[in-house]
């Protein structure tokens, strides 16, 4: 597919991701029957990653998350809240870094879309036993691993880079290396620097509570104290979980 003609479905297919009924298109036009390069390939499967991410979330908050940078506020209350959670009985989520201030108002939203990230994630291995009444809430939250948080933490940084992307230009980039290692999927900006978010992630998951809005901000020079007044009155309405 050229340029033009991919820069066109892109085009019309954002539309359908962004409504949340990507699954139902791709049904009908697999991606691995579409005529893409490697590039057309990636740009169109992270968009398809971080629209599953923001339309989960949706779902589990109510959070009408665009690619606006004001909205990576209502991304800190998730992953804010996803570390909030008591996990300790599961096998990789009690490392995960704990927010003490964090009030537990979104308990069950954080578990909705872990759940969810955890079906998504091991779905061909679990299928069978989703289909038993026996297998429960607490069942699933025993098949939570570093795979569904991998995943999950994917779909963050996709999020965060679509939103780069959609404030600044650039593309993706795959199999970057810096600082002599291989680093996870990021943009390379219209001024050739090399952006990836996978760090910030991985360090807001396991080792401090950075708000990843904060990082944004500063990788795009923006006033992290302006966020919450950019948010406004919708910051403050959300319906509580």
């Amino acid at each position: 597919m050229n340029q033009q003609e991919f820069d066109q479905f892109f085009a019309i297919l954002k539309p359908v991701v962004d409504s949340g009924r990507s699954d139902d298109f791709f049904k009908r036009h697999p991606v691995e029957e579409m005529d893409l390069t490697r590039e057309q390939g990636v740009r169109l499967l992270k968009y398809l990653d971080a629209g599953k991410f923001a339309s989960l979330c949706k779902k589990a908050y109510g959070f009408e998350m665009d690619y606006t940078p004001e909205n990576l506020l209502y991304l800190d209350i998730v992953v804010s809240s996803l570390c909030a959670l008591d996990l300790d009985d599961t096998q990789i989520t009690r490392l995960l870094c704990r927010d003490a201030n964090m009030p537990h108002d979104w308990d069950e939203s954080a578990m909705q879309l872990l759940l969810t990230y955890t079906i998504k994630a091991r779905y061909e291995e679990l299928k069978d036993k989703l289909k038993s009444e026996a297998f429960g809430p607490r069942q699933l939250l025993a098949c939570v691993n570093d795979q569904v948080l991998a995943d999950l933490m994917e779909g963050i940084n996709a999020y965060l880079c679509e939103t780069f992307l959609n404030c600044y230009g650039g593309q993706w980039q795959c199999d970057a290396i810096r600082d002599g290692h291989a680093d996870a999927l990021g943009i390379r900006t219209k001024q050739g620097e090399y952006i990836s978010f996978w760090d910030a992630v991985l360090h807001r998951f396991y080792e401090e509570d950075l708000p990843l809005c904060y990082v944004f901000c500063a990788v795009c020079h923006l006033d992290y104290s302006e966020m919450p007044h950019l948010l406004g009155e919708k910051y403050k309405e959300q319906p509580e979980a």
